[in-house]
């Protein structure tokens, strides 16, 4: 019998792997900046990570902006934060 398997009455090759579950939760922000998108999806995970533990994907749902007077003002993006929760 080989030292990773465990047996159990007839079936004495079966190897049982324990299966951790995760369960993810995500958080929906918007960042703004005045320079570009790629530094409003940053403003927004900067902010999160002051409260949010455990942070490990984004998604950018959607990009939008402000105009004034002609001009790109400001730079939104939507994003979404995910984490695992914690048990």
């Amino acid at each position: 019998m080989h030292s990773d398997t465990k047996s159990y009455g007839l079936a004495e090759w079966i190897t049982l792997v324990e299966v951790a579950w995760v369960v993810w939760k995500y958080i929906e922000l918007v960042g703004e900046s005045s320079d570009s998108f790629a530094d409003a999806v940053k403003e927004a995970i900067d902010e999160a990570g002051k409260t949010v533990r455990g942070m490990e994907w984004f998604e950018v749902t959607s990009l939008r902006g402000r105009i004034s007077k002609d001009k790109v003002e400001r730079f939104q993006a939507v994003v979404k934060i995910g984490f695992k929760v914690e048990r």
